[in-house]
């Protein structure tokens, strides 16, 4: 068993798949929920170069550009104009792109406090030692 995100374990399923060498692959979201997380592009408040800085933003807004990248890293994106530039075959696939009932179990992860970090590491390391 190995915790990963989408996009990674979907390319290390694809290598695998290409390597032939019996390794099968799979993914799943348990069904009682998990966490989400998600990329974002900000500009910074001091940026130098502020007409480069929008102009990179709208270049990825464009659904193509967007779609592109996400057949490329194997991610789902947030423009759904992309949609339709989207590979059948990633569009198509629950890892990437989850139904609305798997949506709804979905969580981000808040900021822990440092007594909350100790715990999540003492019980992520009894999870992955087996004690």
């Amino acid at each position: 068993m190995a915790v990963g995100f989408s996009g990674d374990v979907l390319q290390a399923m694809a290598t695998a798949q290409q390597a032939k060498n019996g390794v099968n692959l799979g993914y799943s979201i348990p069904r009682e929920g998990s966490t989400v997380a998600m990329d974002m592009v900000v500009i910074p408040r001091n940026a130098p170069h502020l007409d480069n800085a929008y102009a990179y933003l709208n270049y990825l807004l464009d659904p193509k550009v967007i779609a592109n990248i996400s057949n490329f890293v194997q991610y789902a994106n947030g423009n759904a104009a992309s949609l339709p530039y989207i590979e059948p075959q990633l569009r198509s696939n629950p890892a990437a792109y989850p139904p609305q009932s798997v949506l709804d179990t979905l969580f981000p992860i808040k900021t822990m406090t440092p007594a909350g970090m100790r715990l999540s590491t003492r019980l992520w390391t009894r999870v992955v030692s087996g004690t």
